[in-house]
Formats: structure tokens, sequence, C-alpha cells
């Protein structure tokens, strides 16, 4: 359910932003989401508080948020329809130029109507996998996710690291959401800046440093604010910067299906590797989990650098101008030379 949205989600932002500010928008939203996500517990413990934990009140609540911001969806986000046709329609086969009877409709001057928009792409959805640059960012994305250790595992190091009490698991991860919350709108722009390739890589660069910092022997202060700093960095740069990557590369039509498929593979990448992390747990240790996925991180990181697309699709160039003869006129005259006396 969760991946038959954020499809459809990211596929209104990359069709309603410009493509040059793609990651501003999908930074924007990575904020306003987090910020719910950091309220939402906050706001539960507060409601637990006050209600002597009557968790039937927690769930009546977030039912009437929840239908307040399906409601705002409904009447607010604007769809997605062609331009309409302005002016009078044109019979076919009659111009209505001024002066030029026989003139093709497609002479007219003025806005064309949306019969002759772009054709949208046909086809399943697995039309997009024609694209090579597509095709290399679904691999990126699915090999980077297949090393990517779940979170739980590195708030339940941190917590073994720290000593906390189980009491404190919880707000872990309100510490990462933070971090995120503040980051993802300067790291959208930086990407809209510099290319989203870059920070998409060192995105990830953050989460092998979190990776290695729990292995260091460091300060426990050192420890809890660096690893909770790098998760929500790493989070910053890659969520939203994926799809602003990946969205020029789709055709018109297609966006939500590509985007979906992009985040599928990466999911599923995700879930093995979790799986693979808590068998290596189980067999050596956590010690020893943690340094697999260090190397495993890394040559991932390798392999990307040189797989992912540095830029997006050529701009279609524009038709040559239909050169015009010279218009007719008086010929200059021509100077009359200089008499000798």
């Amino acid at each position: 359910m969760y991946l038959a949205t954020t499809g459809r989600r990211d596929a209104l932002i990359t069709l309603h932003s410009p493509p040059e500010e793609l990651g501003r928008a999908f930074g924007t939203h990575r904020a306003m989401d987090t910020t719910g996500a950091l309220l939402g517990p906050l706001a539960a413990f507060a409601l637990l508080w006050a209600t002597a934990e009557a968790y039937e009140a927690v769930f009546a609540v977030s039912f009437c948020v929840g239908l307040f911001g399906v409601l705002l969806w409904v009447l607010f986000v604007p769809g997605r329809r062609g331009p309409k046709p302005r002016g009078r329609p044109t019979v076919p086969g009659r111009s209505t130029a001024p002066g030029r009877p026989d003139a093709p409709p497609s002479a007219v001057p003025g806005p064309r109507p949306a019969a002759e928009a772009a054709p949208r792409a046909r086809g399943g959805v697995f039309t997009v996998l024609r694209s090579p640059s597509y095709r290399r960012i679904l691999l990126c994305a699915a090999l980077l996710g297949a090393t990517t250790v779940g979170d739980a595992f590195l708030y339940l190091l941190l917590q073994q690291r720290l000593e906390l009490d189980a009491t404190w698991f919880p707000f872990l991860p309100l510490g990462a959401a933070g971090v995120y919350l503040l980051l993802a709108v300067p790291a959208g722009r930086l990407a809209d800046r510099v290319g989203r390739r870059r920070p998409f890589l060192y995105g990830h660069g953050a989460l092998l440093l979190a990776y290695g910092l729990l292995l260091a022997p460091v300060t426990d202060v050192l420890l809890l604010g660096g690893v909770l700093v790098l998760i929500g960095t790493f989070y910053a740069a890659t969520d939203g910067v994926l799809m602003a990557l990946t969205g020029p590369f789709l055709a018109e039509g297609r966006q939500a299906g590509g985007l979906a498929l992009v985040q599928t593979a990466q999911a599923l990448a995700r879930l093995g590797a979790a799986v693979a992390f808590g068998a290596v747990w189980t067999a050596g240790g956590p010690r020893a989990a943690l340094v697999a996925a260090v190397l495993a991180l890394a040559a991932a990181l390798c392999c990307a650098g040189r797989l992912l697309p540095t830029s997006g699709p050529p701009a279609a160039s524009p038709p040559p101008a239909a050169s015009t003869p010279p218009a007719a006129g008086p010929r200059p005259a021509e100077p009359t030379p200089l008499r000798e006396d």
C-alpha cells in the first residue's frame, strides 16, 4: 500500500515542479513529511499522558487527522490536465488567418489545441527499462539498498554501546528525524545546483561513516550525536534526491510507474539486507555483521560512482529557423567617382 501511493505522490511532484528545481521540491516535501513523522509520536505520548493511557483516544485522533489530510488532498491538490484551446474552434480545411484563405489549420498563429500535444508513452510499466540511464539508476538504487542496514539495527547497536535504558530507545529515531527535517531542503537545493548524482553518493558516504563510528572507540556523547546526525544526513541526501535524479529520465505518462519501480527495487533490496545482517549477527555477533556491512557498502559505493549517470537527458534541440529571402526594395545608389581637375 505504501509503495502504491508514494509512486503516484512523487509523480505529482515531478509533474508540477520545474525540472531544474526538482531537488528543492522533493526536499520540501520530505521536510514536511518528516515534520509529521516527528510530531506524531510526541503528540501520541502527550495524549497518552493526558488521558491516562487511553489508547482508543490515540487511534481516534489519528483517524480524524488522517481524514482531514485526505480532504485537503482532494480539495486543493491539482490534477494533471492538458491545455485547453483558446478562441473559436477551427473547422477542418478552413483557415481563420486573415488574407490567407488557403492556409492549413496548422499555420494559424496561436496556441496549439490539446489534441496536438506531445504523445504519451505507451506500453507496460517495464517499458521504462528501455532507457539505459534509467536502468543504471535502478541498478544503483538496488545495489546500494542491498548494503543499507535497517535503522532498527543501528539504534539497537547504539543502545548496546551506550547501555541505554529501554525507555529511551523510542526517542533515538526522533533525533535522526530532526536532522533529516533540518537538512532535507538544503540537500535538495544543493542537488539542483551541483547535480543530483553527487549528493546521492555523499549521503551513502554519511551512512558509511555512521557504520564506522559504531565500530570506533569514541566517547558516548560523540557516538550518540554523530550516529544520529549521520543517519539524518543520509536520508536527507538520498530519499528525495533519488526521485529528483530519476524523474527527468521518465517519459510523459510513465512517471508514477517508473518512480514506483525504483522504490520497489530499493525496498526489496533493503529487506534482503536486513535479513542478511540479522543472519550474520546471529552467526558471528554484531561486530562481525557491522564489519561486513562496511565492506559491502564501500564496494557498492565504488560501483555506483561509475554507473550513475552524470547528467539529465539531453534536451530537444529547437527546429532550425526557416531562412527568409531579403525583402525587395530600391537598390542603393552607387557612389559617383571623383573627377580629377
